[in-house]
């Protein structure tokens, strides 16, 4: 499923279904694209049939309130609901995951006017990771309170067994390239970031190669996305780091894309990568990118599967 707004026409936000063999669209909704943030962004749950979307109105100074979506489609790949899920939130939501049951929306939500400034500690909430019960509306939150400069929760994802979150923590406005890793135990009551967590991988500037983006893999793993430099020429490496300490990391895919965004399904055994230059969306299997048809010709706001 991919969330995109067309290249010319009416402002709406476009949700399409398509098969992955082929790309053939099976089924497709359009909302309004008016007032529509960040928070226009895809994550799946197990199963292929349950897709989530986070909406929040930019009007006025006002902090907005961001509202989940469970969007089902049936076998045939048919859009068959749309509707809010759990009870909206306060902020923006920047980053969200669905857990593989579909019971648990893990998001980052800056609490801030659309209109206010999005620099420095004026982000309320950048460096926080809240989840919320669905069926229940209660949310717990951990706050990296250890942070000494502005930080931002900027990817999340769910182990495939539902019991760890893998949260990003990027540097907002510092030298590229400088990126925590913690693997959070959600069942804890919420509080510190670091005092639930395990930190998986701490990144400094000066690194080389670079990890832009790590999310949960099978078996305790992470799919970490790497970015190269061999002179004037630049690269991505897809690789997956085992969880067991001593065991050499796999390199799933090594070739000339720039700055892409990395997805994995639920399972975390499928990759795709999705990079912005070449509108080229495609799936990683045997070291090669596999495109998908008719994806890169739109303009991405979200893609799940």
């Amino acid at each position: 499923m991919t969330a995109t707004y067309p290249p010319t026409g009416p402002n709406v936000l476009q949700f399409q279904v398509r098969r992955t063999d082929g790309g053939a669209v099976t089924s497709s909704r359009s909302i309004s694209g008016a007032n529509v943030g960040w928070g226009g962004h895809l994550t799946a749950a197990a199963g292929d049939r349950a897709f989530y979307f986070a909406k929040y109105p930019c009007i006025q100074t006002a902090i907005p309130n961001t509202t989940f979506y469970r969007i089902t489609i049936t076998n045939s790949g048919q859009i068959s609901g749309f509707a809010p899920a759990g009870r909206p939130v306060k902020g923006m939501v920047t980053s969200l995951a669905i857990s593989p049951d579909g019971s648990t929306m893990a998001y980052n939500a800056l609490e801030q006017a659309c209109a206010a400034g999005r620099r420095g500690r004026t982000l309320a909430g950048a460096a926080s990771v809240s989840v919320e019960d669905l069926s229940t509306g209660k949310v717990r939150t951990w706050q990296d309170a250890a942070a000494t400069q502005p930080t931002l929760a900027s990817r999340l994802s769910w182990a495939p067994d539902g019991r760890t979150l893998v949260v990003d923590e990027s540097l907002l406005g510092g030298p590229r390239g400088t990126l925590s890793v913690y693997k959070l135990d959600p069942a804890s009551s919420g509080g510190s970031l670091q005092a639930h967590s395990t930190t998986l991988l701490r990144q400094g500037a000066n690194c080389s190669p670079c990890v832009t983006e790590a999310l949960a893999g099978p078996d305790g793993s992470l799919i970490a996305l790497q970015s190269t430099t061999t002179g004037k020429l630049h690269g991505t490496l897809v690789v997956r780091i085992p969880s067991t300490a001593g065991h050499h990391q796999a390199v799933l895919y090594d070739g000339p894309l720039q700055n892409p965004g990395l997805f994995t399904d639920p399972s975390g055994q499928w990759v795709l990568l999705w990079p912005a230059q070449s509108m080229t969306a495609g799936w990683i299997s045997g070291g090669r990118l596999h495109p998908l048809p008719g994806v890169g010709q739109v303009n991405p706001q979200g893609i799940a599967w």
